[in-house]
């Protein structure tokens, strides 16, 4: 809601780019995610 009030309706283009960005970035954080748990999966593991 806060990038609209900085560009303004005008701006079309911008918003499909931001969810864009926005798609991107929530994928990365997945993966990051999906790691990090299968590291401490792994570790448990070990641990038991």
């Amino acid at each position: 809601a806060l990038y609209l009030c900085f560009l303004g309706p005008s701006e079309s283009r911008i918003p499909y780019i931001f969810k864009g960005m926005i798609g991107f970035i929530g994928c990365m954080y997945l993966y990051i995610f999906i790691n990090v748990y299968w590291k401490i999966k792994k570790l448990k593991n070990e641990i038991l």
